[in-house]
């Protein structure tokens, strides 16, 4: 391929803006040769043509791809970090969609932000760009964006966004960590206890049976379940695994709302989701409120974004109280799922004019006691479970031990 001529800014590590042009064969062999001079780039255009004309071609000579249609939360926190940093740097939106969508791992995130980037081009706002993805870009982040254009405060409001995603997935890996241990241990455990019974057990059978024994109860119990699933393995593993695949789509369905309700009503595991549902819910609202978004629209946000039917109903009666104009504690207050501490925390809010950093306040204090939660919940399980698993070796012990004892007894 042929070297072309090509124009490019760009900014040392002091902030210091850089301009040339130099020959290469492609935007990417430019932006190569400029990060090892240390620069970042921020613009990279053939010679003697518009800036948009390069941000159209294909980096690296690269297919097209089809764009993403879902981002994970670690995704929508990475774009939203990089944007507030290069915007505050003074990069303009359109070269720093350009840059993202370069420099992402994943071809079809890149696809899409090229695609936002395009119809911001054609004279639309970043949030009706971003609006026209509903499946990708939460309406969380579409709103707080439109605050952000009205109030010129693009960087700051990112940057809150990316705080909140941040928050998120931090809560989520903290959960998820307390989680997969106990999980990994139960079904190690009923793996190995099922693989011993339907294949190690049923063979001391013949042994018991050439001395004529008569077996206790509890061991022809075992062996019985032992034969069966040794005869009928695909039975014993296929049906407890389409029970929980049936159960997972009935709570996430038709079953969502009794389901939350249920595990409210579970003390240990209901405490983890009341305070983290708190601390979610009175941080996005705070970030909202914030941002100078109207309070009836930001109830709307979190009616939308919440994925727990109780506090949906909970947002549901926190409008009409607002429109009513009674306020925003007394349904709060009246809340299955919300701590009184929120509802008085918004009652304060509300008279002394600082709802948002109340607001941020609760939030902090409720992620605090997640964190406690967590701990107390991970606390309690894995003793639990590990008595179990002792329940049932000693039951299986027992088993074998008590005929083996029988059998020593007889030969001598």
């Amino acid at each position: 391929m042929a070297s072309l001529s090509w124009t490019y800014r760009g900014r040392d590590m002091s902030g210091k803006t850089v301009e040339g042009s130099m020959d290469a064969e492609t935007a990417d062999g430019v932006a190569e040769r400029l990060r090892q001079q240390g620069y970042i780039p921020t613009m990279i255009a053939p010679a003697k043509r518009g800036v948009s004309a390069a941000l159209d071609m294909p980096i690296g000579g690269a297919k097209k791809v089809q764009a993403a249609t879902k981002m994970t939360v670690t995704q929508l926190y990475l774009v939203s970090r990089q944007l507030a940093t290069m915007i505050a740097a003074g990069i303009p939106l359109v070269q720093s969609l350009a840059i993202l969508g370069q420099q992402v791992d994943d071809a079809r995130v890149g696809q899409l932000l090229a695609d936002v980037r395009h119809n911001v081009e054609s004279g639309e706002t970043f949030a009706a760009s971003l609006g026209k993805h509903p499946a990708v870009f939460p309406p969380l982040f579409v709103h707080m964006v439109e605050a952000g254009e009205a109030s010129g405060t693009m960087d700051v409001v990112l940057d809150r966004v990316a705080t909140h995603f941040e928050k998120e997935v931090e809560v989520r890996g903290k959960i998820k960590g307390a989680l997969t241990y106990p999980a990994v241990l139960v079904l190690v455990a009923a793996g190995a206890i099922m693989a011993l019974m339907g294949f190690v057990l049923p063979t001391f059978i013949d042994m018991f049976a050439e001395f004529g024994m008569e077996l206790p109860m509890v061991t022809r119990v075992l062996f019985g379940y032992g034969k069966s699933v040794q005869n009928y393995w695909y039975l014993h593993f296929g049906v407890p695994a389409l029970i929980i695949i049936a159960f997972m789509r009935y709570i996430k369905g038709s079953g969502k709302s009794w389901w939350d309700h249920f595990l409210l009503g579970i003390k240990v595991f209901g405490s983890v989701v009341r305070k983290s549902q708190t601390a979610q819910f009175a941080r996005t609202f705070g970030m909202l409120m914030q941002s100078g978004v109207p309070m009836l629209q930001a109830l709307d946000i979190l009616d939308r974004l919440s994925d727990n039917a109780v506090v949906r109903e909970t947002v549901v009666e926190a409008k009409a109280s607002v429109r009513d104009g009674v306020g925003l504690a007394r349904p709060l207050r009246q809340s299955q799922i919300f701590p009184p501490m929120l509802a008085h925390m918004v009652a304060i809010g509300e008279e002394t004019g600082a709802l948002d950093q109340l607001l941020h306040k609760t939030a902090d204090f409720y992620d605090r006691e997640v964190d406690q939660a967590i701990q107390s919940l991970t606390a309690m399980i894995e003793p639990a479970i590990i008595l179990v698993i002792g329940v049932f070796a000693a039951f299986i012990v027992a088993a074998v031990m008590v005929p083996m004892f029988n059998m020593v007894n007889i030969s001598m």
